[in-house]
C-alpha cells in the first residue's frame, strides 16, 4: 500500500491474529523452511478441535490473511462464526479481509457486527472493543478513498473513539492529524497530534510531523485548481486512464472528464508525487 496524505491508501497495520494457542502450538509459520500450503496443512490437522470450537478456524483463515488469500480467509472467519457465533476476533479479522479486497460496505458490517456483539454482551470486551474500532475506521477511510470523497469524514469519530479506548495507539493520531491538516487547516492540531503518534513509534506520523514542522499555525488557503492542469506527461497519461475507466464503467465521456477534472483540483495542494500517488491508487481500486 502507498502511503500518501490525501484520502488514499496509507500504510497500515489491521488488527488482526489467531489468539489461540492449542492448534497454533502445532504450527510455525515463522520457519523459513515452512511454505503456506504446510502451515495449512498442519492446521487443517487439528480434526478434534475443529469439531468443537472456532479456534482452527481462526488460526487458518490469519494464515490465507497474512498470505493475501484474502477469499479463502473470509471463508473461514465465515465458519469460526458459525462455530462460536459472536466471537469479536472472528469479526475483526473478517472485516480486514473484506477491506483488502475493496468490499468496504462488508468490511464495515463485519465491524459493526462485531461491535454489537460487545455491547449485547455475547463477548467480553477485554480490548476488542478498541481494535474493532480501529478497523471499522480504516473501513470507513479507505471507502472514502476509492470514492475520492475528501469531504467524507465517516472514519474520523471511530478514530476518536479509539483513542478514547486505546490510547497507545499509534496509527490513530496520524490519521486524526490527517483530518486537521487537510480538511480543517489546523496546523498546530495536527502537529500535536502528529508528535503524539511519532513519540508512540508510528513511521507515518513521525514524517507528517517532520513535513510540517516548519508550517505556520495556520494554514494558507489552498489553489482552486493548477493553471496548468496535468503537469507531467505521466499525469496526462494517467488522467486519460482514468477517463477510460470511468467510461468502462458506464460514464459519458464528458461527464468522465469533468469528474477526473474535479478529482485532480482536490489533489492540487498536494506536491507532484504524492498526486502521482493518489492517482495510481484511484486507478488500481477501479480494476
Amino acid at each position: 500500500m502507498k502511503k500518501s496524505l490525501i484520502l488514499v491508501l496509507v500504510a497500515t497495520t489491521w488488527f488482526s491474529g489467531s489468539a489461540y494457542a492449542s492448534c497454533a502450538e502445532k504450527i510455525t509459520i515463522s520457519e523459513a523452511s515452512q511454505t503456506i500450503d504446510d502451515t495449512i496443512a498442519a492446521t487443517t490437522a487439528c480434526e478434534a478441535e475443529k469439531a468443537k470450537t472456532a479456534r482452527p478456524w481462526i488460526q487458518l483463515g490469519t494464515l490465507y490473511f497474512q498470505d493475501k488469500q484474502n477469499e479463502k480467509a473470509i471463508q473461514q472467519f465465515e465458519i469460526a462464526l458459525k462455530k462460536e457465533p459472536g466471537l469479536p476476533l472472528a469479526y475483526m479479522n473478517l472485516c480486514a479481509a473484506h477491506s483488502e479486497l475493496k468490499q468496504q460496505d462488508e468490511a464495515i458490517a463485519a465491524c459493526k457486527k462485531g461491535l454489537e456483539s460487545i455491547k449485547k454482551g455475547a463477548a467480553s470486551k477485554s480490548g476488542w472493543e478498541a481494535k474493532l474500532e480501529y478497523n471499522l475506521a480504516f473501513a470507513y477511510f479507505r471507502k472514502a478513498a476509492f470514492a475520492s470523497d475528501t469531504s467524507d469524514r465517516s472514519a474520523e469519530p471511530h478514530f476518536k473513539r479509539v483513542q478514547e479506548l486505546a490510547p497507545q495507539i499509534a496509527q490513530t493520531y496520524f490519521f486524526l492529524g490527517y483530518y486537521r491538516e487537510y480538511l480543517d487547516q489546523k496546523i498546530d492540531e495536527a502537529r500535536a497530534l502528529y508528535k503524539k503518534g511519532c513519540d508512540l513509534g508510528d513511521p507515518q506520523a513521525c514524517g507528517a510531523l517532520e513535513k510540517i514542522a516548519s508550517a505556520p499555525a495556520v494554514a494558507p488557503a489552498q489553489p482552486k485548481k493548477i493553471a496548468s492542469g496535468f503537469i507531467t506527461g505521466d499525469e496526462k497519461k494517467l488522467k486519460e486512464q482514468l477517463i477510460n475507466a470511468y467510461v468502462k464503467k458506464g460514464l459519458a465521456k464528458p461527464d468522465a472528464e469533468k469528474t477526473i477534472n474535479q478529482i485532480y483540483e482536490s489533489l492540487s495542494a498536494l506536491d507532484r508525487n504524492q498526486r502521482m500517488e493518489s492517482l495510481k491508487s484511484m486507478l488500481d481500486a477501479m480494476k
